[in-house]
């Protein structure tokens, strides 16, 4: 049937599923620009890509949720792509022809939920076009020794030292011979390059990997200048290199431009520079950051219309949870919400294994309309009914939460539902939802 249809005046095409069907007629899309491959399973053989990789006219190739671990060598040819979307598949590195696609302006890579994504090569930061860069990997001069059968050009932190320590004998000795511009690891020269995508919007990182002192500041250098140009959405999950805590926080140029901030990892505290955000709308701090002190300052942002405060599963190590509690002690046993600022937020949202003990004093977040948490365990919540617009609150449960838990959780849902009854709000709305936990996501 496809065979028989007249398909060369086709400018834009979604498949759904299966593209097999149409493998054989592809060259019939004579002047197809958009081409939606989302969710289909059955382009892993080579063949299927290096044919949609001689449709010229392409403009946008969506290859989201596909079967897909490699990029062919000729996607070089589409000089007019301008969208690349490879979210959540397996393709972890982009071949040397994609510093020829010169138009493009749009690069979706990665899995944030599973935290995989499509490593930062020196091909990438030769598209100077890119407004977005999304779901990218970005790893440091240690992974030399593996990647390269070669010395290592600096020297690896061992747990024993400091990025202090680090930075403090730079400042004593000088830098080392190896690490001049000229000698720069190759490794190293994407991330030194990064700055030279002035036209980024959205820069997106998901993962740092074996970073050292040398890559913080490379890394830090190069947001800098970015922020100053045109970058609008930042994040960043450090994977707990310390780039958040030991270099970012302490940065001297805020990104005042910023709508977006996403900063996962640890982060014992908020940045320094986060109260000159005036025009920041969303924010996502790792929970690691939560105590009274923080949401202070955070109240004071003008803008700010939706606050998320999340802890990934896997970080629920012993050093996360220690800063957690002791965060908490040191407000007295309870994150305390108080009665001043947070004008535009409407949207609050925290995702953790494991949620300390919330208090919302009268007066507190004054339009605040959606509150949702997600865990496997929670203190309590205090001051619901000091949320005086509150209408909808979303109860997440893992599903190897303790009976306690779930106990808890309940008479928080009676709480809210009562309250909302009480006060007749519009459109009132709680719910409680469970997840695995344990399941593949």
């Amino acid at each position: 049937m496809v065979e028989r249809m007249k398909l060369s005046h086709v400018r834009s095409l979604t498949v759904l599923e299966s593209f097999s069907a149409l493998h054989s007629t592809m060259l019939k899309f004579q002047i197809l620009q958009v081409l939606d491959l989302d969710g289909c399973k059955d382009l892993s053989h080579p063949h299927q890509l290096k044919k949609i990789c001689n449709m010229y006219q392409l403009k946008y190739l969506g290859l989201r949720r596909t079967d897909i671990d490699k990029i062919p060598k000729n996607i070089g040819r589409l000089e007019y792509l301008e969208v690349l979307d490879i979210r959540e598949t397996n393709v972890r590195k982009l071949p040397t022809s994609f510093a020829k696609l010169q138009r493009m302006t749009h690069l979706l890579a990665g899995n944030k939920s599973k935290r995989t994504a499509l490593k930062l090569t020196e091909e990438i930061t030769k598209v100077v076009a890119l407004q977005t860069l999304s779901g990218i990997e970005i790893s440091g001069s240690s992974t030399l020794e593996e990647d390269r059968e070669q010395p290592r050009d600096m020297p690896i932190r061992h747990s024993t030292t400091t990025r202090a320590e680090e930075r403090g004998n730079t400042a004593l000795h000088g830098p080392h011979k190896e690490a001049s511009k000229v000698d720069l690891p190759k490794q190293l020269r994407p991330l030194e390059a990064l700055e030279k995508l002035t036209n980024l919007k959205k820069l997106a990182i998901y993962k740092l990997v074996k970073f050292q002192a040398k890559d913080d500041e490379l890394l830090l250098s190069a947001i800098e200048h970015l922020s100053s140009c045109s970058l609008k959405f930042l994040a960043i999950d450090d994977s707990f290199t310390g780039f958040l805590e030991s270099s970012l926080s302490s940065s001297q140029a805020a990104p005042e431009h910023l709508y977006t901030l996403e900063l996962s990892g640890m982060l014992s505290k908020a940045p320094g520079w986060i109260d000159r955000l005036h025009n920041l709308e969303k924010l996502t701090l790792s929970l690691t950051s939560l105590k009274t002190d923080t949401l202070v300052v955070l109240s004071s942002l003008p803008e700010l219309f939706s606050l998320t405060f999340s802890l990934h599963a896997a970080d629920n190590d012993s050093n996360a949870l220690k800063i957690i509690h002791r965060n908490t002690m040191k407000s007295g046993g309870k994150i305390f919400v108080l009665d001043e600022g947070f004008e535009k937020l409407k949207l609050l949202h925290f995702a953790a294994p494991v949620l300390p003990s919330l208090s919302f004093l009268e007066g507190a977040m004054p339009e605040l309309q959606r509150l949702e948490l997600r865990f496997r365990m929670v203190d309590y919540m205090y001051g619901l009914e000091n949320l005086s617009k509150l209408q909808q609150v979303f109860l997440t449960v893992s599903s190897q939460a303790p009976e306690d838990t779930r106990a808890k959780t309940s008479h928080i849902k009676q709480l809210a539902s009562m309250i909302q009854k009480a006060k007749n709000s519009p459109n009132p709305s709680v719910v409680i939802d469970e997840y695995n936990e344990l399941a593949k996501e």
